[in-house]
């Protein structure tokens, strides 16, 4: 997905607007799920991570994510239909770097490139 980076952030002074780049170290939480404020997705650049889902009262390791992979995917959706109580989080598995995207940033820039959208939405559905 580095063409999806490129892609948004030709443009510095809208990138510095609407991304954030993060580096992360091993053990550090770099994305926790709460729907009701986020409005932001993940976009791992270096590094992996692993996603945990609190069940039973504790945090239980679900898969890794690592360079090219989306994380908080669920934000792109503006309405929601049905709501969710499934908490999860975004740790750090080794030392990286993230892009942090505003959603409405992102699909203004999908729109305008279909072909990039498709390659996106590959990504997202394939399950390897």
């Amino acid at each position: 997905m580095l063409e999806v980076y490129d892609f948004l952030t030709t443009s510095q002074g809208l990138a510095q607007e609407y991304t954030e780049t993060i580096h992360f170290s091993e053990d550090e939480i770099i994305y926790q799920y709460d729907w009701s404020k986020n409005n932001h997705f993940l976009l791992m650049r270096q590094g992996v991570a692993r996603i945990e889902i609190y069940r039973k009262r504790r945090w239980e390791f679900e898969t890794f994510i690592s360079i090219d992979e989306f994380g908080g995917i669920e934000n792109l959706i503006k309405n929601r239909l049905f709501s969710t109580n499934i908490k999860y989080r975004i740790v750090a598995a080794s030392d990286g770097e993230a892009l942090m995207v505003d959603r409405e940033f992102f699909l203004d820039h999908m729109y305008a490139n279909p072909a990039l959208f498709h390659k996106v939405l590959e990504n997202v559905t394939y399950t390897k």
